[in-house]
């Protein structure tokens, strides 16, 4: 192993819109940084095999309910796959110094498709990270419009102590636009995904969520060195601060898709239902005798179950999107998933047959 202990950081950047010039940004930031730590930029596009991009961009659309949800699950899949070889890096570099570099080899769960196109990239790191580059700074150069997918990089900055920040790319649509439009036809996406990107958004929110509040924003359209400075020194501070590491039991050692885990899905779910009986029975002991608040009492029950059951069974075709976070959700009542399961509740109550 080297001689002088490293730095590790992660960046998870990502744009309020497809097509906003951050993979250029980071080209040129790459040129211009601080010698003495070295980047790798994992940039999505190239990673994830251009087929199943084209068919994501609409070159080849699902057509019926079942082709979407294989098409989703496909998706994930594929973003969980990168996922793993970030960490796989992490735990050669943190075992081996550089030299792990050469030693790794294709992670369990990885396409070949996939490591491929991700593995080239990594070696070009081997190349280039010179011995006097004593830090090295990973570039997660993706869109990561949901939190979810952010947060599972921090998960990931958690479990082995290293530093964790987020560069938001603010760009308008017409701005998006435009920059599309200069790319090469094959290179184009369908103007209504950048639209949909507006409306999937989730921007950082340190004030909901701590763990996002390493985060920088940039506007795009104007081209100060202010932001190129804000980006060093966030990126710096991340490297001086890592995330405290947090030691796991063997068994959660290998890095799970969060739907993988029902033990956490039907116990927050659980959590939210009780919540929600206990709200049903403190309104209905407002308005009416025992006799009454016993039957809505059974009712209740009766909803709680039902929904339990689909949560079980089937949480993708019950409705839960597989981009909410679901950890501590019922703990937060303007979660995704607590206002789904609440939701759920009153109106599966409201459907019981007579």
């Amino acid at each position: 192993m080297d001689e002088y202990k490293f730095g590790y950081g992660y960046v998870i950047e990502y744009s309020q819109l497809q097509r906003s010039g951050k993979t250029t940004y980071w080209k040129k930031f790459h040129e211009s940084f601080d010698l003495k730590t070295a980047l790798l930029i994992f940039e999505y596009d190239k990673i994830i095999p251009q087929f199943w991009l084209s068919a994501k961009n609409g070159t080849c659309a699902p057509n019926t309910e079942q082709e979407q949800s294989e098409e989703k699950r496909s998706w994930k899949s594929l973003r969980f796959q990168v996922l793993l070889v970030v960490q796989s890096l992490i735990q050669k570099l943190q075992a081996s110094g550089k030299s792990g570099i050469k030693e790794l080899c294709q992670p369990d769960g990885v396409t070949l498709d996939v490591w491929k196109n991700v593995f080239p990239c990594i070696l070009s790191l081997s190349s280039r990270w010179q011995d006097s580059q004593s830090q090295l700074i990973i570039i997660i150069d993706d869109n990561m419009y949901f939190r979810s997918m952010r947060y599972d990089y921090f998960k990931l900055a958690r479990k082995y102590g290293t530093g964790f920040c987020q560069v938001f790319f603010n760009c308008s649509k017409s701005e998006a636009i435009l920059r599309n439009s200069k790319r090469t036809e094959e290179h184009q996406i369908p103007e209504d995904v950048i639209v949909r990107m507006i409306e999937k958004l989730e921007p950082p929110d340190s004030e909901n969520y701590t763990w996002e509040h390493s985060s920088v924003f940039i506007d795009m359209e104007s081209h100060s060195d202010l932001y190129h400075q804000s980006t060093i020194h966030l990126l710096m501070s991340s490297l001086s601060n890592p995330v405290e590491a947090q030691s796991y039991p063997d068994e959660e050692e290998v890095m799970k898709n969060r739907f993988q885990n029902s033990t956490n899905l039907t116990h927050q779910g659980d959590l939210i239902l009780r919540k929600c009986v206990a709200a049903w029975m403190a309104e209905s002991k407002k308005q009416g005798s025992a006799r009454y608040v016993q039957g809505r009492a059974k009712d209740a029950l009766k909803a709680k179950e039902l929904i339990m059951k689909r949560l079980k069974e089937d949480p993708l075709s019950f409705g839960v999107s597989d981009e909410w976070m679901i950890e501590l959700s019922a703990s937060d009542p303007s979660s995704d998933f607590y206002k789904f399961i609440s939701e759920s509740f009153f109106h599966q109550i409201c459907h019981l047959p007579t």
